[in-house]
């Protein structure tokens, strides 16, 4: 038994003394809970789990996405089959109307034969172009579109033909155009166009030949068109014209046309039954 006095720690001894305990640092504890919680969640047997999960739901997305791709593909499909044949098939954007526009009443008639629109075929399926040259093989159409007029008719845009002359080839009467055109065919000659002798033929050098002498008819200042009464042209350089008083004048091609007419008056001053203004720098002229 020891005889040390009461409370006297005996020297050596590692023993603390007795008394009450400090409190846990409350931070300390935290830090403790969430080390442990970290352990838990590092331990080896739930990171497989976890991965496995996350690539479950990956796979789930995917499946979803390509799902939502292929009915957007299908319904996409759908709207482009059943556009294409509203459109191409089906009576809604069918030919109804035909419209045509430029063209006299007597020429109407023509253009609506030739075109032969097909009533009830779908717009997109109609040739507008083979329509188009069909109309423009008629005499009187200078050119001629076809355009689509939605949803239902086509409109035929026509440049007639604008008579300048009328020509003569023995048994009927022809209009000529600026371009050397013949067109409206008739018995009769034409009321209130001046008379163009010339060739009635297709081929280049005739259309040439009427084409100059229409340019010299249409040209002629007013002061001398009133002294003229007939315009022939056999060729495209070889125009002349017929006065009043019988007198005869070479032209030429119509070329120059203000330098000749200029000339022509001034000669008209000399009494002579023909003149030559072909050159007008060099005009000559026979008694």
């Amino acid at each position: 038994m020891s005889n040390r006095p009461p409370g006297v720690r005996q020297a050596g001894s590692s023993r603390q003394p007795a008394g009450p305990r400090k409190p846990a640092n409350p931070r300390a504890r935290a830090r403790s809970k969430a080390g442990k919680a970290a352990a838990t969640r590092r331990t080896p047997a739930s990171r497989p789990a976890k991965v496995a999960e996350r690539r479950v739901t990956r796979s789930r997305r995917r499946m979803l996405r390509r799902v939502l791709s292929g009915f957007a593909g299908f319904v996409g499909l759908a709207a482009v089959g059943a556009l294409a044949w509203l459109v191409g098939w089906s009576d809604v954007l069918a030919l109804g109307q035909v419209h045509v526009t430029g063209a006299d009443t007597s020429v109407e008639g023509d253009v609506r034969a030739v075109a032969d629109p097909p009533m009830g075929e779908p717009l997109v399926r109609i040739d507008t172009a083979a329509m188009a040259d069909a109309v423009r093989g008629l005499p009187e159409v200078a050119d001629v579109s076809v355009t689509r007029s939605w949803p239902r008719a086509l409109t035929i845009s026509i440049d007639q033909r604008i008579p300048a002359a009328a020509v003569s080839d023995g048994s009927s009467w022809w209009q000529v155009d600026s371009e050397g055109a013949l067109f409206g065919n008739g018995s009769e000659q034409p009321d209130g166009l001046p008379v163009l002798e010339a060739p009635t033929g297709d081929g280049v050098e005739e259309v040439a030949a009427r084409a100059a002498g229409v340019a010299v008819l249409t040209g002629l200042p007013g002061d001398l068109a009133d002294l003229v009464v007939s315009v022939s042209a056999e060729s495209e350089a070889s125009v002349e014209l017929t006065l009043e008083d019988g007198a005869t004048v070479r032209w030429g091609t119509a070329d120059q046309m203000d330098d000749k007419s200029n000339v022509l008056l001034a000669l008209l001053a000399e009494d002579a039954t023909h003149y030559d203004v072909s050159a007008p720098a060099k005009p000559a002229i026979r008694p």
